[in-house]
């Protein structure tokens, strides 16, 4: 059996989307867990779809609303999509047939494409920096290979499109809660292939997620994932020098790759591409900066961990 948990947060446009896709997937045997510390009436949307299991949870990030979901899921493999997302009807089906391939695979993963037909979506599905993976190929991530090519041979997944075998995720004690900036499932990411599991990645496994509203929420999405790779190398002590070497490495493949993308886009609006780019790379490499050498850790208050932690269906926080 398979869990899909969903953490949301005011997604009463997009969630009706989302569970509709859910409830027309392939592979016969799984449950749908939403998660949610919504105020526009999410869940109340959410609850009206008979098979979805509602959580109220504190709006305290999408880690704690996993780790509730984890707590209440009843399925061998756990996988998660945000309330933002529409998953392919095979979504399932992969991610099950990838774990079935070897049983050292502890997570799997795939690509998100960006819907929406104006400039910032097809832009962020074009940008040669992607703030979601777009896979050309499957592969196979070790240890070996984050360590030494943390972001250059291959990206890893990400949490609105993630796949877990729950025994591998209980072993590592689940998402860390107190990570509160971006990069949270990449720190989880580093500890699953640390503790010596793979990580297999298959671009058929697709979900389609909805861009940003406007450039300058994008623009604060790409900071804080700047200022969440900062955090993650500072904590884990990884030398910058190192990692940037892997990053130029991962960024001649990425511009080859991109310039090819390009030609597929209208001619007018690529040409406005590379300057948006260096714009979106100088604010991801400031709070990638600004978190490495000054720090960047929120601190959770005004909440009982444990209370949370036990949250189920039914029961408000």
């Amino acid at each position: 059996m398979v869990s899909v948990i969903v953490p949301t947060k005011d997604c009463r446009k997009t969630i009706s989307s989302l569970l509709v896709s859910l409830h027309d997937q392939k592979y016969p045997h799984y449950e749908v867990i939403v998660v949610d510390s919504s105020t526009d009436g999410t869940d109340k949307i959410a609850s009206e779809y008979d098979s979805v299991k509602v959580i109220r949870s504190p709006p305290v990030g999408p880690n704690l609303a996993r780790n509730i979901g984890l707590k209440n899921a009843q399925g061998e493999i756990v996988s998660f999509i945000d309330g933002d997302c529409v998953a392919e009807r095979d979504w399932i089906d992969l991610i099950v047939k990838e774990f079935d391939k070897d049983k050292s695979v502890g997570c799997v993963g795939g690509s998100v494409l960006i819907d929406g037909s104006a400039f910032l979506g097809e832009y962020m599905d074009n940008t040669l920096f992607t703030i979601y993976p777009k896979y050309s190929q499957g592969g196979v991530l070790t240890d070996k290979d984050f360590q030494d090519h943390p972001f250059g041979k291959m990206r890893v997944p990400v949490g609105c499109n993630m796949a877990f075998r729950r025994n591998v995720l209980e072993e590592l004690g689940g998402f860390r809660i107190r990570w509160r900036c971006p990069y949270d499932e990449i720190e989880l990411f580093y500890r699953v292939l640390h503790q010596g599991y793979k990580i297999n990645i298959n671009p058929k496994i697709l979900v389609h997620n909805i861009p940003r509203p406007s450039f300058p929420e994008m623009l604060r999405q790409v900071y804080l994932y700047g200022m969440g790779a900062g955090n993650f190398l500072r904590t884990y002590h990884l030398s910058l020098e190192k990692r940037a070497m892997g990053g130029a490495k991962g960024l001649f493949n990425t511009i080859l790759h991109s310039l090819r993308r390009y030609r597929n886009s209208r001619r007018s609006r690529t040409l406005l591409y590379p300057f948006v780019d260096i714009l979106v790379g100088a604010t991801y490499f400031v709070g990638l900066v600004k978190s490495y050498f000054g720090g960047y850790y929120p601190e959770i208050k005004n909440f009982d961990l444990d209370t949370a932690l036990g949250l189920k269906e039914g029961h408000a926080f």
